[in-house]
């Protein structure tokens, strides 16, 4: 698991730093659904490397959060069970 520190420095990588090719792209993460929650979020943030850059298929996906907004953990809750229903699809 990440540390806040480790988050933070994530959160501030630059699109314009960074290559494509460098970034986990998010169709080859795989989420265990027999998993509990707090062990499907550890193996999606191994996985995907940085939660808040990553690619999906040709295009970079940049991740901003409002402070006001939902937290990070429902927010990736939502991304993983997403992933997964559209992995069953």
């Amino acid at each position: 698991m990440f540390t806040q520190d480790q988050l933070d420095k994530l959160k501030q990588v630059d699109m314009d730093s960074v290559t494509l090719e460098e970034l986990v792209d998010i169709n080859d993460v795989v989420i265990d659904e027999k998993l509990s929650q707090m062990k499907r979020l550890e193996s999606y943030l191994e996985q995907i490397k940085n939660p808040y850059l990553f690619r999906h298929g040709k295009f970079m996906i940049k991740v901003e959060f409002n402070e006001n907004g939902e937290s990070l953990e429902t927010l990736l809750g939502e991304l993983i069970r997403q992933a997964a229903k559209e992995a069953l699809i």
